[in-house]
């Protein structure tokens, strides 16, 4: 039982930290979404799964990730 807890969890881990990193790519570093695709070895339909979620989510978040693009050079 706390095997399969700790797997979730782990899983739940890496979840979180792959939306950080899909996020982190398109909203400030603002790859287009295949390229993040090619980086993250994910399939498209999750990467703009991962965006659209964590969008409506995190609204605030989003805004100042924006904000953060415009300091960084736009990369393609």
């Amino acid at each position: 039982m706390e095997k399969d807890f700790n797997k979730r969890q782990i899983g739940l881990l890496k979840d979180v930290q792959l939306a950080q990193e899909v996020c982190e790519l398109y909203y400030v570093q603002n790859l287009q979404v295949s390229r993040i695709v090619r980086q993250t070895g994910c399939s498209r339909s999750r990467v703009y799964r991962i965006i659209n979620n964590f969008a409506l989510e995190t609204l605030d978040l989003v805004e100042s990730m924006k904000k953060r693009k415009e300091l960084n050079p736009t990369k393609k």
